[in-house]
């Protein structure tokens, strides 16, 4: 089991986003804000389902679907194990766990800040047998608080990059053109 966890606050609001914050929400309104206001995925380079890119939040049905996420990736070894893996994910400023027409995504441009976070266990001795926990900010329970996040800069390509001519990436980053 090889993975990196990746948090995204597109607007960089923070906040507790698990749905937990109120003790006296009903189960529907835990529900209902859980991942609401930024969003927690998991890539893996290598799961039997031959996805690599999992939302743990509600609404998991569609967010892990295109246009949303996606990925692809491979292991070689076995302790040591080498994972390579390329993926993306969308953060949303209001994501509405039951209706994909009414959930915003977080307009990425240029120049925005927004809250970011890695995290990468090292779990050689299997799920949830952590050997280290490497994590980005170094705060702890960034699972809960997007403020915990880093501050990260999005930069545009604006040209040329240095991502080979027939490269998954070129291709995506021609998108945008």
């Amino acid at each position: 089991y090889e993975a990196i966890e990746c948090m995204l606050d597109g607007d960089h609001t923070g906040g507790d986003y698990t749905g937990s914050a109120n003790e006296d929400w009903t189960d529907e309104e835990k529900t209902l804000n859980n991942n609401r206001h930024a969003q927690q995925y998991i890539a893996v380079a290598d799961d039997p389902s031959g996805r690599h890119v999992f939302y743990l939040g509600a609404g998991a049905e569609w967010v892990n679907e295109l246009p949303y996420a996606d990925g692809g990736g491979v292991s070689v070894g076995d302790g040591p194990t080498q994972s390579i893996i390329e993926f993306f994910c969308t953060p949303f400023d209001d994501l509405i766990w039951n209706s994909p027409d009414d959930s915003v995504a977080s307009n990425l441009v240029d120049g925005l800040i927004i809250g970011f976070q890695i995290s990468c266990p090292d779990t050689d001795q299997g799920p949830g047998q952590d050997r280290a926990f490497h994590t980005l900010s170094g705060q702890a329970a960034t699972w809960r608080y997007a403020e915990r996040f880093v501050d990260a800069r999005l930069v545009g390509t604006g040209g040329a990059t240095a991502v080979e001519e027939d490269s998954w990436g070129r291709i995506k980053a021609s998108l945008s053109e």
